[in-house]
Formats: structure tokens, C-alpha cells, sequence
């Protein structure tokens, strides 16, 4: 049984696993540790923080509630970029954006 957090006044908080490694996503992009300590220096831990949020998100069974006209657009953008940078003369150049701009809209939706 999961337990769920209740913040006095508000009811209950959705303080689950996804919200923890966002925390943990934002903590690693903006304090950096891994410029600060040699020894984390080549491990990926924006990347695992990122793969946490989504395995959390899926086993939480979380659907995207808000399915605006924007949030539609911002994924069919996402779409094209990734179509674009399949095709993109030079691909090494490409996937970099991509990555960036797909671990924003995972933020953004999770």
C-alpha cells in the first residue's frame, strides 16, 4: 500500500516516487555535484534521474490529465524533432537537442 502524504489544509499531496526524482533532476542540473566531486565526474546522473522519473511515472500508472491543445502541439513538435533529427545531415549535431528538449517535456508532463 503506497502511502500518500497529506499537507495540512490542502488534502492530499501527489508527493510520489515521480515528484522525488524530478527533485532529484532539478538538484543534479542546477547544483551540479558532479562538477564538485571527481569520483561522480563521469557518471550520468541527469540521465538516471531522467529514467527514474520515467519508470516511476509508468509503475505509478499516471495518465496526462491536461490534454490541451498546446500539450498536443508541444508533442507533435517533439514528434518532428525527433523525425528531423533521423534525417538531419549530420546526426551527431542532432541528437544532443533532442535529448535536451525530451527531458523538458518529460519535466513538464511528469
Amino acid at each position: 500500500m503506497t502511502a500518500v502524504k497529506t499537507i495540512e489544509g490542502s488534502g492530499t499531496a501527489p508527493l510520489q516516487p515521480s515528484f522525488y526524482f524530478s527533485l532529484l533532476y532539478l538538484f543534479i542540473e542546477y547544483m551540479r555535484p558532479q562538477s564538485m566531486y571527481e569520483s561522480l565526474s563521469g557518471f550520468p546522473l541527469a540521465q538516471i534521474a531522467i529514467l527514474g522519473i520515467i519508470i516511476a511515472f509508468v509503475l505509478e500508472g499516471k495518465k496526462i490529465v491536461n490534454s490541451s491543445f498546446q500539450n498536443t502541439l508541444l508533442l507533435l513538435y517533439l514528434f518532428w524533432f525527433l523525425v528531423s533529427s533521423i534525417f538531419a545531415f549530420n546526426s551527431d549535431l542532432a541528437w544532443q537537442p533532442l535529448s535536451d528538449f525530451s527531458k523538458i517535456v518529460i519535466i513538464y508532463f511528469c
